[in-house]
Order: structure tokens, then C-alpha cells, then sequence
């Protein structure tokens, strides 16, 4: 699912976060609009319109993007076809600037809003991108193309989700 690197929980595992002082440290630094932006809500997975080029798309999905006061938080719950529960939380300012994690593999992440339908994401170790994530919104629609180097290559993820009744 959507970003693994940033923070992935099964069972007992430690939830990785943005460094606490993320916020802070951009208290007046001018955040992207996020007023009316379509890809904000909560967005159920359409297993069967995913492709995942290594793997299986998981039996369900729910992906919640929030904002406050400017920042995003996105959250991403699923249930991997062997019915493990996973989840996934990470989050700042969607203004591309740079923002440190706690995660062990990365050195610091960015959100980009790009226009009021389009959010990207990217991981990084030092100064080379390891992840990207683009999402799009689509009227109820969300679509999310994510690739993730690996030891064996560059791998790609394709996913659909439908926008949750609230």
C-alpha cells in the first residue's frame, strides 16, 4: 500500500512518524491552498481495478487524507490477502519543503500540493529519491500511482479508490 517506508504497522510493530518538530519548525512558513481540494476525505480501495507490479492488491483498503490548519495528515489502513492488518500514518505541510522522519531507511520526506486534485509525495535517503506517490482525484474517484526502488529494481503500484460515505 501507499508508502510503506513511512511508517508500517502489523501486529506489534513501531509506527514511524515525522519528526515532532516538523510543524514547528514552519509555524510561519506560508502553507499550499487546501481549501476545496478534491482529494481530501476518506477513499475506500477498488481491489480489483489495482495493479501491482510485485504482489497482490490487498482484500480492502481505506485511505483518509485530513487537513489542519493547513497541514495533511494521510492515513492508510488496509488487509493484505493473507488478512493481516497493516497501517500506515505520515504527514506536514503540502508545500514541498522538506520535512524530516523518524523512519529508519529515510532521511526526510515532502508533500506537493499541485493543484486542487493532485497531491505527490516523496521519500528520500539523503539526497536520492527511494519512493514517489502521486494521487489524483477524479469527481469520487481517487487514483494513486506510487513507485518504490528496491534491491531488485524499481517497483510500481497502481490503485483505485472510491470516495467513502461519511
Amino acid at each position: 500500500m501507499e508508502g510503506c517506508a513511512f511508517g508500517n504497522r502489523t501486529g506489534s510493530e513501531h509506527l514511524h512518524r515525522p519528526s515532532a518538530g516538523r510543524m514547528s519548525d514552519r509555524a510561519n512558513r506560508r502553507s499550499a491552498s487546501v481549501d476545496g481540494d478534491t482529494y481530501l476525505g476518506s477513499w475506500q480501495l477498488i481491489p480489483e481495478l489495482c495493479n501491482y507490479q510485485q504482489g497482490e492488491a490487498p482484500r480492502s483498503g481505506l485511505y483518509v487524507i485530513a487537513e489542519s490548519a493547513g497541514a495533511l495528515r494521510l492515513t492508510v489502513d488496509w488487509v493484505d490477502r493473507a488478512g493481516l492488518e497493516h497501517h500506515i500514518e505520515f504527514g506536514g505541510l503540502p508545500d514541498g519543503s522538506e520535512q524530516k522522519v523518524d523512519t529508519p531507511g529515510l532521511t526526510h520526506m515532502t508533500l506537493t500540493r499541485v493543484d486542487s486534485r493532485t497531491l505527490d509525495s516523496a521519500a528520500y535517503l539523503g539526497g536520492e529519491r527511494v519512493m514517489y506517490a502521486r494521487r489524483v482525484a477524479h469527481a469520487n474517484l481517487l487514483s494513486t500511482l506510487q513507485r518504490m526502488r528496491t534491491p531488485a529494481g524499481e517497483v510500481s503500484i497502481f490503485q483505485v479508490y472510491r470516495r467513502a460515505a461519511d
